[in-house]
């Protein structure tokens, strides 16, 4: 008996074929066969030959293979934006169950667009991967692709992504950084002093704790506080109730008595 076998994919416990689709238990990501005129056609399962496959899906309309740009570990520009951007936001999420594209390569893809399954199947290494390659080392120099020929929109694109994702990578350290910053005593006490309005100029730790200069308006203050930002001396007078406060209370009550134009005393200097 003659066999009749259908090719296609199984991604995420699912085969998909042109005209087939279902589910599939214990069977990993990858191209297989099944020969559709055995009665029991689902025990025929067999690893399929990426050229066999290729061969099969030529006539298909429902797949295709697709040829792109890796970008970050699963994502996808296709070299041919015109031929797909009515169909898709660009990149596209790689859907392949754990799998990770190493960056800058050239990538062959099977995408079937009803069911926005795109499913990587081999790297390429032609003059496109050369071409990738060198846009790789300027983005690494930090240098324009100006006056590099043979670069194509979508090598433009994928270049510009890169550089807003390094540029993304930065912001976040820099505001995780900042939040280390602000979490340090040295931190804490300018970002109190700032956000009420005032200037933060040094801090010094002294046996009690800590002493902090700082100014609001033309009023330059010495204030002595402990490792709780609980205030010994706040530098003005407060009528014996220093140790009340706090130093972001003394910092709102200061901008108090300057916005209303009342007087106070300094008492260190």
């Amino acid at each position: 008996m003659n066999k009749t076998l259908i090719y296609g994919i199984v991604n995420r416990g699912v085969f998909y074929s042109d005209n087939a689709e279902f589910k599939i238990k214990n069977v990993d990501d990858g191209i297989y066969s099944f020969d559709v005129s055995d009665d029991d056609f689902l025990n025929t399962i067999q690893p399929a030959d990426i050229f066999q496959f290729e061969s099969y899906i030529k006539s298909k309309p429902k797949m295709q293979t697709i040829i792109g740009y890796s970008f970050k570990k699963c994502e996808f520009i296709p070299t041919n934006f015109v031929k797909y951007q009515k169909l898709e936001r660009f990149p596209l999420l790689i859907t392949n169950e754990n799998v990770v594209l190493d960056e800058w390569s050239v990538v062959k893809c099977l995408y079937i667009p009803l069911k926005k399954i795109l499913f990587f199947l081999d790297y390429r290494f032609d003059a496109g991967y050369e071409i990738l390659q060198t846009i790789k080392e300027y983005y690494e120099q930090s240098k324009p692709l100006s006056g590099l020929k043979q670069i194509t929109p979508e090598m433009r694109f994928l270049y510009v992504l890169h550089n807003l994702e390094r540029l993304r990578i930065e912001q976040e350290l820099k505001r995780a950084k900042e939040q280390e910053f602000r979490k340090t005593v040295f931190g804490r006490a300018q970002t109190i002093i700032e956000n009420s309005g005032g200037q933060f100029i040094s801090l010094k730790s002294y046996q009690r704790g800590y002493e902090v200069i700082w100014k609001l308006g033309n009023q330059q203050i010495n204030t002595l506080m402990n490792n709780n930002f609980s205030i010994i001396e706040a530098g003005f007078c407060l009528s014996g109730g220093d140790t009340k406060h706090t130093l972001n209370s003394i910092t709102k009550l200061l901008g108090d008595y300057l916005d209303a134009g009342d007087s106070f005393s300094i008492t260190r200097h």
